[in-house]
């Protein structure tokens, strides 16, 4: 097992700071080497950073991405590598809701501008699209649009022809986050409990996708020398312990 890989990119970090510009956030990307013994891969925000290795996926972290800059990016061929892929599961979102005058229709052409330019560049990959989950820094503001969005990409998932996976369900419970599952410090990205919590719901999930994609690990059959040596080694046993409950009763 092997850590996530991080991109932190110099226009991600000073974005808050300065003003965006796109040639300066192109130049300065840099995209890691994808592992050729990974045939998924999870693109994601901070939310994923300390996921981890997850049943041979790779796990690619973003700190500050949204929908649209991972469109930029796949738009002007900084991620081609994904066309090797079987699956690209996409972690996206969360920095997006939290923004100005956003609204679920600009979310959702977001969102479908994002599974098209994947689909270009990977056009036999199955996307698989997490849910947003919710933001406990500022639940009240945000919580109404999330739940939309949510609901809303479930419910296109087949006229879109991906995949989606409850994240959200994953870290809330009636209806509000769970706070025990975020660090203290911002109550926004994941704390070790919340990490453990969303990397299970993804590992089930790549599992069934595994599975159902007929990509499903079978167990190797042991030869016939070794099966005929342990079947001897266990007749030699109870050979043995019948001469002790004998050798017992006899006295």
């Amino acid at each position: 097992m092997y850590k996530p890989t991080y991109v932190n990119t110099v226009s991600m970090a000073r974005r808050r700071n300065c003003e965006w510009n796109l040639e300066t956030f192109l130049t300065n990307f840099t995209y890691p080497v994808l592992d050729v013994r990974d045939d998924y891969v999870l693109i994601g925000d901070s939310i994923v950073r300390n996921v981890g290795n997850i049943n041979n996926t790779q796990v690619i972290s973003y700190p500050g991405s949204s929908l649209f800059k991972m469109a930029l990016l796949i738009e002007h061929n900084k991620l081609t590598e994904l066309n090797n892929k079987k699956m690209v599961v996409v972690h996206l979102g969360t920095n997006d809701v939290s923004k100005k005058h956003m609204t679920l229709d600009k979310l959702i052409n977001l969102t479908t501008t994002l599974i098209n330019q994947i689909k270009r560049v990977a056009p036999t990959a199955i996307i698989a699209l997490s849910h947003v989950i919710p933001r406990p820094c500022d639940y009240l503001k945000t919580k109404d649009l999330v739940m939309e969005y949510n609901k809303k990409v479930q419910g296109c998932a087949l006229e879109w022809g991906i995949r989606t996976f409850p994240t959200y369900e994953t870290l809330q419970k009636h209806g509000k986050p769970i706070e025990a599952y975020y660090k203290n410090i911002d109550r926004l990205h994941l704390n070790v409990l919340g990490v453990k919590r969303i990397r299970m719901c993804l590992s089930k999930f790549i599992a069934k996708e595994r599975i159902r994609m007929g990509n499903r690990r079978t167990r190797r059959k042991a030869p016939a020398t070794a099966v005929r040596v342990s079947l001897e080694a266990e007749k030699r046993r109870r050979e043995r312990s019948h001469k002790k409950f004998i050798s017992f009763h006899g006295k």
